[in-house]
């Protein structure tokens, strides 16, 4: 695999949300090949994101690569609050969270670092955790150089973006914020809700004037996304193309969704297969 596509991408998709917070994300790359599982490596530099974008308030997040004997080693550093040296190696077990004694599952559940070392150990690839109080962190990935590798096939072409208006149901603000400054960037008009009870009575106020809708299927309290967005279609006396996000994966939930006929992708969907389908969704 290419380990700079693959953290352009991340950075790319990311940066958006980054800067919804005020923060800076920078990549610094050279086109390193890797052998290794790329869905698996992703995954473990998703949540190394994820995490350094939670726990930053000032400054931003870099992603870097550079060679270390046989190996690369991708970077992950941010300008956070930094991990006690004692707290270095608690932080990979389940369910530890750093400043979140009250549990607060808003601000996640404490297993992006365990899932993390597991897939490195999978992977057979080392992690590594460097940090300074109140300066910010380094979490390294030792990966097995691939010399071998063929040359990149070529870059796919440009997606070509229908525009229009786009209804977006998210209650994670910062979600929201950011799902509304990419579709900006590829060319769309949004219209935003934070519940699906807020959705229907938003599109009753725009008297039903958008072309697609995006949701997320689970919304706290209330209204589903799926429900909101059937609830809508029904209203409006009209099928409205709706995208639905999920990051359930029970069985029932994933029939739920399906049965309502919307197009659906899982959580974290790639920036790119999010503009794909709403692309094709628009386009049908």
């Amino acid at each position: 695999m290419s380990l700079a596509e693959t953290v352009q991408q991340l950075a790319n998709e990311y940066r958006p949300r980054a800067a919804a917070s005020g923060l800076s994300l920078r990549c610094v790359s050279r086109d390193f090949s890797a052998r290794t599982d790329a869905a698996l490596l992703e995954r473990i530099l998703r949540n190394l994101l994820e995490n350094a974008l939670r726990y930053t308030v000032a400054g931003g997040v870099l992603i870097g690569l550079r060679q270390r004997g046989d190996r690369v080693r991708l970077d992950v550093i941010d300008s956070g609050m930094g991990i006690p040296a004692y707290k270095q190696t608690e932080i990979f077990e389940e369910f530890r969270q750093l400043n979140n004694p009250a549990r607060d599952s808003s601000r996640g559940l404490g297993l992006g670092l365990a899932i993390v070392n597991r897939l490195a150990r999978l992977l057979g690839v080392e992690v590594q955790v460097r940090s300074r109080l109140g300066r910010g962190t380094r979490f390294s990935l030792l990966v097995p150089m691939d010399v071998g590798r063929p040359a990149d096939a070529a870059a796919q072409p440009p997606l070509d973006d229908p525009g229009g208006r786009i209804l977006i149901i998210e209650d994670n603000d910062g979600v929201r914020a950011a799902y509304e400054i990419m579709l900006s960037q590829w060319g769309y008009v949004t219209l935003s809700a934070a519940s699906g009870e807020e959705a229907i009575a938003r599109a009753e106020q725009q008297a039903f004037g958008f072309e697609a809708i995006l949701a997320d299927h689970r919304l706290g309290f209330g209204l589903t996304g799926t429900a909101a967005a059937t609830e809508i279609a029904s209203r409006a006396g009209r099928d409205i193309p709706t995208l639905i996000l999920t990051g359930d994966t029970a069985a029932e939930r994933i029939l739920q969704v399906g049965a309502s006929g919307f197009a659906m992708l899982h959580k974290p969907a790639a920036a790119d297969d999010l503009r794909r389908e709403l692309a094709l969704l628009l386009r049908a």
